[in-house]
């Protein structure tokens, strides 16, 4: 009977494609209770109109997440934790993709520093904007390729270490799905380019560049 009747919830006619609630304060609640909302047309509009334009209700979400850490309300940055948490748990990859963008990632893993299970907030930022940076020993000449190792990158700081023990299963493997696919065009590239391997073997031959590179 329990089965039947979950059966008859999921392709109950009367539920139908909403849009998103305006991105502000005041409805922050009712942008998680649609996030969360599991039924397949709700879900479907709800995917569709996030990576709409380049995920620019995203974008607006983090705007708000900026206001709300200058103003200090806690509150309001718990709950924004929980919305970007909820579309994380959507497991989809356009949005995964959107979160960890070159403009969106910083502000991420900003928002996912304020945790309310967490005693206090993680600072993952500070180390992200230090000097460390992205140093090419031999230079990758294809951009799209530099772009998955970003990606890995920013990928493994979120599931090895900002969210290394919420993530949920099905959003893990995602993400390992991700990063073996970047691997595999990295690798590719490493061993297919020509130019690459003559470079590193000058890299590797020469005391001189291989000090200076690897210093």
């Amino acid at each position: 009977m329990d089965s039947d009747s979950s059966i008859d919830q999921l392709f109950r006619s009367d539920i139908k494609p909403r849009d998103l609630p305006p991105c502000d304060v005041e409805h922050l609640e009712e942008i998680l209770m649609v996030l969360k909302t599991s039924h397949p047309t709700v879900r479907s509009k709800v995917l569709t109109d996030l990576v709409d334009k380049d995920g620019a209700y995203i974008v607006k979400l983090l705007d708000l997440f900026d206001v709300s850490e200058l103003d200090a309300d806690k509150a309001v940055l718990h709950q924004l934790f929980d919305i970007f948490y909820a579309i994380l748990e959507m497991c989809n990859r356009g949005l995964i993709e959107i979160l960890l963008s070159e403009n969106n990632f910083i502000s991420v893993v900003g928002v996912f520093g304020y945790n309310p299970g967490l005693i206090r907030e993680m600072d993952f930022r500070t180390a992200l904007e230090g000097d460390g940076g992205f140093h090419e020993v031999v230079p990758i000449t294809d951009r799209s390729v530099v772009e998955r190792v970003h990606m890995n990158f920013r990928i493994q700081v979120v599931k090895d270490n900002v969210l290394s023990r919420a993530l949920p299963d099905g959003c893990v493997l995602l993400l390992d799905h991700m990063i073996n696919e970047n691997n595999f065009y990295i690798l590719s590239y490493i061993s297919e380019t020509e130019d690459y391997w003559k470079a590193t073997k000058e890299l590797v031959f020469s005391t001189e560049k291989r000090m200076d590179g690897l210093g």
